[in-house]
């Protein structure tokens, strides 16, 4: 199957997004206004239609492969990222809060973004949501028997030996 003129031209395009997305987001872990996660996922997006290889390098990334999958798959967010997030661009943006170096626009300006960013980030899932078929599927697949019930197919019953008295044969 040969490529379309569409996809031929498309491809070196998104391959080059792809690395500005990558330098942009590496900017943002230094600049606190400049967010990191959705230029890595825009990056990761342009590579994923591009560049496998690329996509897969982004991914196998041990500090970021693991919270962009998390956020590919579920739009979650891990509680760390939140607070350390949180903590940075805190930090950064007291810098001219503290030092008086902003005219008050900018201020009011940088606390509507800093505020739209912290509610965003705490407004995104911490953890994985189960659905309610999902969680009865894992709650099928999890063998257990209350003391009450009779043991099923799935859960085996236990079998102890009789607690004897020393040396009579006796059970207790």
């Amino acid at each position: 199957m040969t490529p379309t003129p569409v996809k031929t031209l498309l491809r070196p395009l998104l391959f080059g997004l792809g690395w500005t997305f990558v330098g942009l987001g590496a900017l943002g872990l230094f600049l606190p206004l400049l967010p990191t996660t959705p230029f890595l996922l825009l990056a990761a997006w342009c590579f994923d239609r591009s560049s496998p290889r690329l996509h897969g390098w982004l991914l196998r990334q041990p500090v970021l492969g693991p919270l962009l999958a998390d956020w590919r798959a579920h739009g979650v967010i891990r509680p760390r990222a939140k607070w350390l997030s949180t903590a940075a661009l805190l930090g950064f943006a007291s810098v001219p809060v503290v030092r008086g170096s902003a005219p008050e626009w900018a201020l009011v300006a940088m606390g509507l973004v800093v505020v739209s960013v912290l509610a965003f980030l705490w407004t995104r899932p911490s953890r994985p949501r189960i659905d309610r078929d999902e969680a009865a599927e894992v709650e099928r697949e999890i063998p257990h028997a209350a003391p009450h019930e009779p043991a099923t197919a799935r859960t085996a019953p236990t079998t102890r030996p009789e607690p004897r008295a020393a040396g009579r044969g006796v059970a207790l």
